[in-house]
């Protein structure tokens, strides 16, 4: 992803072909370097990203498209580094300044009030060296017990498990985790056939299996990474397909 957009940001303009039919405030739309920028905001961005997120998950039969999903997911593959690092990093609460937030936002073309309101990140206002700032926190869970995730669920991400209201597939993740942990798989079922009265679910469900499957082979010391081998030990599912190897990742891979 980082290769392709040092590419695309190495130039200032977009050249039009001299003998092009197109009217001339056309060609000046395009040459210029405001053109460009909502190139690669709207275009370049969000396809390097859709790009690395399909390579991950490989040969998996459920993809990871929304850009909750995207988001979610790049938000953790930022604090990717070497493996005693990541495993380290990935235990704690993950924070973002304004400055990555924004760039993740664009990469996976979703509004940053859009995450706020949905309680997929939290925004927290600090004081640093005497000026204010805003930092913004994913809403991910850092506990595997059930009452730590209940609590986690309720007060956290706005999601009431007695009578869930799953707005997205990250939404359907965090639930999905805590029947697992809570229950055995034949509560779990019951629960998960109750959902799929909503005929948006199946969709979420799909996704959800998606994102625990990035979970479970990407973020090593995670604690959600142990909620999602569960999960998908009740979905009879694995973290690496028979012909897949696994394998340690970084964002250095995807770099050049």
């Amino acid at each position: 992803m980082l290769w392709v957009l040092s590419i695309v940001t190495r130039y200032d303009k977009i050249l039009v072909p001299s003998r092009s039919k197109l009217p001339l405030d056309m060609k000046e739309e395009f040459m210029s370097p405001e053109f460009l920028g909502d190139v690669v905001k709207k275009i370049v961005f969000p396809a390097a990203a859709r790009g690395l997120i399909d390579y991950l998950i490989g040969g998996s039969e459920y993809r990871v498209y929304s850009p909750e999903a995207l988001f979610y997911v790049m938000f953790k593959l930022a604090f990717m580094k070497d493996p005693e690092t990541t495993r380290k990093l990935m235990a704690k609460e993950k924070k973002l300044n304004s400055t990555g937030i924004n760039i993740l936002a664009i990469a996976s073309s979703i509004d940053l009030n859009y995450l706020t309101r949905n309680k997929i990140v939290m925004e927290r206002k600090k004081r640093s060296g005497g000026k204010k700032e805003v930092e913004y926190i994913l809403q991910a869970p850092l506990t595997t017990s059930p009452s730590g995730l209940e609590a986690f669920l309720v007060s956290r991400r706005g999601i009431d498990p007695s009578r869930p209201r799953p707005r997205n597939s990250v939404d359907m993740l965090h639930l999905l985790e805590y029947y697992a942990v809570k229950y055995d798989r034949d509560a779990f079922n019951k629960l998960l056939n109750k959902l799929k009265s909503d005929p948006r679910a199946q969709e979420l469900i799909d996704e959800a299996k998606g994102l625990a499957i990035l979970t479970c082979r990407l973020f090593e010391g995670d604690p959600e990474q142990e909620l999602a081998k569960r999960l998908l030990s009740y979905f009879g599912e694995k973290c690496w397909g028979e012909s897949e190897k696994p394998r340690y990742a970084t964002l250095d891979m995807f770099s050049g």
